[in-house]
């Protein structure tokens, strides 16, 4: 089984989420390996930690336990093209760090990024969640591939709502946006829903 992977963004202010991403390993873990023992994220990471100058990305591999911390300095994707794909087969329930059946998929694709739809409804990017704006409100896909930790921070928050999206309800939007544990709502870059119709 593939090893498991926590991304979490580190800044001079601290871990964001770290609460949520705690919690997303330990569900995991209960999940995939019943009986083991608490995984003492924050404790490991306190120790761990570099002096962040600037936006780092921290990725946590383990499975039953913490295999190993790494730390790299963050850069935003840049993306200029999206394709809509079919899967209808992935299974992306925990986030592991195996991410073959995903670059599969990316196989021969000559844009940017993909956007995921799974039984006739759109689910996520490659790399993150999506989030629609109808002119209103910010909606996401009801069933992602995976239950993002910012996606869920945002829901918690009220500052997104779910709902089923299939592509041909996509010109109902007027633009969207990428997020993911590294970024934010008003970090993201926003894109015309053009793109995708």
């Amino acid at each position: 089984m593939s090893l498991l992977l926590e991304s979490i963004c580190y800044t001079p202010e601290g871990f964001r989420n770290l609460d949520r991403h705690i919690a997303r390993m330990e569900r995991s873990g209960a999940a995939l390996y019943p009986g083991h023992a608490p995984y003492c994220l924050r404790e490991k990471l306190l120790k761990s930690a570099p002096v962040a100058n600037g936006t780092i990305k921290c990725r946590v591999l383990y499975d039953s336990v913490i295999r190993e911390v790494q730390y790299a300095p963050y850069q935003p994707k840049v993306i200029n093209s999206f394709k809509i794909v079919a899967s209808n087969n992935l299974d992306y329930t925990h986030k592991y760090a195996d991410r073959s059946a995903l670059d599969a998929l990316k196989n021969g694709v000559a844009e940017d990024e993909i956007i995921i739809v799974h039984n006739g409804l759109l689910t996520d990017a490659s790399y993150a969640n999506i989030i629609f704006f109808d002119g209103e409100k910010w909606l996401t896909p009801s069933k992602p591939l995976l239950q993002g930790i910012m996606r869920e921070k945002l829901l918690v928050e009220g500052k997104i709502f779910t709902a089923d999206i299939s592509p041909t309800m996509l010109r109902r939007f007027v633009h969207f946006k990428l997020i993911n544990a590294m970024l934010g709502m008003e970090e993201s870059t926003g894109y015309a829903i053009e793109m995708l119709v």
